[in-house]
């Protein structure tokens, strides 16, 4: 009797903590404001994007898987004097309102640049957004004049079984009683262990960004973002094989830039988009996934070279 007393005052002091750490001390941070702008993108979905106006042509910047427009703050501002939107995708960052496809998400911000008066872009997508960027460029190649990719998951890249597990434990979160469960007991601190485990996964064999683990407690994890995410990959294997088939055709001049150390997307991939692509070169430096935070520089000089082509 008295041992299973015991038990249960050590399980409910082993709950408390939990809850303690898990609302207090390991809450994550508040959402800012949007510093940009909202387009209604159709469906619901309200895309949010901050543009900079300045010399043409436009350059559009699409990011990753998950991600928001902050991961080209680094690109845009040695990109002075020039014309850049740089866009949270449906379902991440500001955008709000639920995700789309693939190929969705890519006649989305095509209705935003026909809305801006945008011709004849330069679209720069990095991992999941250079597959998103190929979309726009096949179903509307006389408003995109110059394509880049940075670690693009396109040329048979695409979700991967850790991806799937991911997503389906996004899923799982979310059903009814295990959702009020989590978000008592172990939610931030779970959110807080995967931040420092991806983070560390996307930047190596390079230094973190400073403030970037921040940032991903901040979007990236948040339920819209988690659930865009879920969404995403649910439907990538189907999108990317129809992007990969669609290579060929797609004829601006493009510069593939690729991490020899990349560890999220294989660099093998990087070398079959080049080789589909009629006018593409493949550009390989010393890096990792994250270019657009560690390199800035190096993606300044690409978006140079493709629009001297």
């Amino acid at each position: 009797m008295l041992k299973s007393c015991l038990t249960s005052i050590w399980l409910v002091v082993v709950a408390i903590t939990l809850i303690v750490l898990n609302q207090f001390v390991f809450n994550l941070p508040d959402e800012p404001k949007p510093q940009g702008e909202f387009f209604d993108a159709g469906g619901g979905v309200r895309m949010h994007y901050v543009e900079r106006t300045g010399k043409e042509p436009a350059i559009v910047l699409v990011h990753g898987l998950p991600g928001t427009h902050h991961d080209f703050d680094r690109v845009v501002a040695r990109l002075r004097g020039r014309h850049t939107i740089a866009i949270d995708r449906p379902g991440f960052g500001d955008s709000d309102g639920g995700t789309q496809s693939m190929f969705g998400q890519a006649e989305s911000i095509h209705k935003l640049l026909v809305n801006r008066g945008v011709r004849r872009a330069t679209l720069v997508g990095h991992s999941y957004g250079a597959p998103v960027v190929l979309a726009l460029a096949h179903e509307h190649p006389a408003d995109v004049a110059h394509i880049v990719t940075v670690g693009g998951s396109a040329g048979g890249s695409g979700p991967d079984a850790m991806d799937k597990f991911n997503a389906k434990m996004i899923d799982v979160t979310h059903l009814p009683v295990v959702e009020q469960l989590n978000e008592l007991f172990i939610s931030n601190l779970l959110l807080r262990g995967l931040a420092k485990a991806q983070v560390a996964a996307a930047f190596s064999p390079e230094d973190v960004a400073p403030g970037y683990e921040d940032r991903v407690l901040t979007y990236t994890l948040k339920d819209s973002d988690l659930q865009a995410l879920s969404d995403n990959v649910k439907s990538g294997e189907k999108d990317h094989r129809r992007i990969d088939r669609a290579l060929d055709e797609i004829r601006q001049p493009t510069i593939v830039l690729q991490g020899y150390g990349d560890q999220l997307v294989d660099p093998k991939y990087a070398k079959v988009i080049a080789r589909e692509m009629p006018n593409a070169k493949l550009v390989m430096i010393q890096a990792g996934h994250m270019i657009p935070y560690t390199q800035p520089a190096r993606v300044v000089k690409q978006i140079r070279a493709v629009e001297a082509r």
